[in-house]
């Protein structure tokens, strides 16, 4: 009922009848049973009294793609974004990105930056995802370490310097033309496994 427009509403029912399909999948119960809570933080997360390895989750939607994160007992954070043309770019990066960040943006050639400038943000929100509790002191607080040819990672967080050691940041090559996505999980002793799950996938 908060959405104005119907695309809007029922996208965002399809969103939520797919995560209970799959969480369903994972616990193991029937998805109509299962007990989704929003945290403080509007965050939501699955009631699961009493269980020894809960499942966390994480979902973030861009237009018509929805890019869904699981874990056992570790949090998690996604996000995905769809490659568009951003005026604001210079002012965003001024504003938003740490010093070194803005060093290294702006040493990329003018072509690189588009795609660096979405790698930067997925990998700030992802992370900021995974916190749960909102951002403390600004995403220029949040240092993205991107340089060509080596992969992603969270280089240090201002208000927290010892956080940065307890987190794993990749970016992800999404199965979709024109985005991105970025996912931050806690701890590094994990391993990813990736879906790709279409309607006909989701009717079997």
């Amino acid at each position: 009922r908060r959405f104005h427009f119907a695309r809007d509403r029922n996208r965002f029912i399809v969103r939520r009848a797919v995560l209970r399909m799959l969480l369903g999948r994972y616990t193991g119960q029937a998805p109509g049973r299962l007990q989704l809570c929003l945290d403080p933080a509007g965050k939501p997360y699955l009631d699961q009294p009493g269980a020894g390895n809960p499942i966390m989750f994480s979902l973030s939607h861009s237009r018509e793609a929805v890019l869904y994160g699981f874990a056992r007992c570790r949090r998690i954070g996604v996000d995905l974004e769809y490659l568009h043309a951003l005026e604001e770019t210079e002012q965003i990066v001024s504003n938003f990105f740490s010093a070194e960040e803005n060093a290294a943006f702006h040493s990329l050639p003018a072509d690189q930056r588009p795609q660096a400038f979405f790698r930067y943000w997925t990998g700030k929100e992802a992370f900021l995802k995974a916190l749960g509790h909102g951002l403390l002191g600004g995403l220029d607080q949040i240092e993205i370490v991107l340089r060509p040819g080596t992969p992603l990672r969270l280089g240090s967080v201002k208000w927290a310097p010892e956080e940065a050691a307890h987190w794993s940041l990749e970016a992800l090559t999404v199965p979709l033309p024109g985005f991105a996505a970025a996912l931050a999980v806690e701890g590094s002793n994990w391993r990813l496994t990736r879906f790709l799950c279409q309607e006909e996938t989701l009717r079997a």
